[in-house]
């Protein structure tokens, strides 16, 4: 009997060896990783630097035109040359080429967005609310709350414009490793298991 006991001892003292020996190798393999607030202060600094200088840049892209319908992508203009030359402007615009008009518009407000740390939704974004307003025309000339509005000719280009355009960008920043799986603020804030 005595030399089951002591075989039930050893066996219980080998496996609180192997869990103590496991637990320190996670916490070593942990603190090999990056978590929230490890940037180095120099690190720090120049990332914020770097965002600034973006933001200073965008501004910068449209400094000549001066017409303000072109500076922004607005349904309104859209709307206008739609209704005026009807079948004619859908075969030109519409589908693909109105898209590819305003994929330009999408980009330029998304460069400087960081998907993972700014949990804004798609609809906070102008080119997302214009884009959408100019899919789902009033069909008697009123001003309609857009969400019972019907989608337009055009098809539901919002969709295209987030898989063709915001995706891409998403997968770009993720394999450029700036999300941080081991960071509680990049799954807290939802945008990955919304």
């Amino acid at each position: 009997m005595e030399a089951e006991e002591t075989d039930v001892l050893e066996r219980r003292a080998a496996r609180t060896v192997r869990h103590e020996r496991r637990m320190q190798k996670r916490s070593r393999t942990l603190a090999a990783y990056s978590t929230d607030s490890s940037l180095s202060p120099t690190d720090a600094s120049d990332y914020s630097s770097a965002v600034s200088s973006l933001a200073i840049r965008l501004k910068e892209v449209l400094p000549d035109v001066k017409a303000e319908e072109f500076r922004h992508p607005t349904g309104a203009k859209w709307s206008a040359r739609r209704e005026k030359y009807g079948d004619s402007f859908r075969n030109a615009w519409g589908g693909l080429g109105l898209f590819s008009a305003w994929e330009f518009w999408v980009r330029l407000e998304v460069a400087g967005w960081d998907c993972i740390e700014d949990a804004r939704s798609l609809d906070s974004f102008k080119w997302y609310k214009d884009l959408y307003e100019y899919l789902r025309p009033a069909t008697d000339g009123s001003a309609d709350d857009e969400e019972e509005r019907e989608l337009g000719p055009d098809g539901d280009l919002v969709a295209s414009m987030t898989s063709t355009t915001l995706i891409p960008r998403v997968c770009k920043v993720i394999e450029g490793e700036a999300l941080d799986v081991y960071s509680e603020s990049h799954f807290r804030n939802g945008m990955f298991f919304a």
